[in-house]
């Protein structure tokens, strides 16, 4: 499935699986990701404002997100995707 230039607002997903997707260009304002799942998914080009994220780890395809007064909160990413969301490099 893909889903791209999506607007999603003060949503909650909790326990969310998104395998097999591709979520492109989509805003997430004041919504709370409570162990989200993207296995086997590609994710680019997203913006999250003022949003939780909870209990969750990203791996595999999660590029360029751009992130506004998040909160994190017991989370993991693969080391090699902080150059490509916060412009970190190893």
């Amino acid at each position: 499935a893909t889903i791209s230039d999506c607007a999603f607002i003060n949503c909650t997903f909790d326990g969310a699986i998104f395998e097999s997707v591709s979520l492109t260009k989509c805003q997430f304002l004041d919504c709370t990701f409570e162990q989200f799942s993207i296995d086997d998914s590609t994710f680019s080009l997203n913006s999250f404002e003022h949003c939780n994220i909870k209990n969750t780890h990203f791996t595999e395809s999660f590029y360029y997100q751009i992130f506004d007064d998040c909160t994190f909160e017991n989370v993991n990413m693969d080391p090699i995707l902080l150059g490509f969301n916060f412009g970190f490099s190893f």
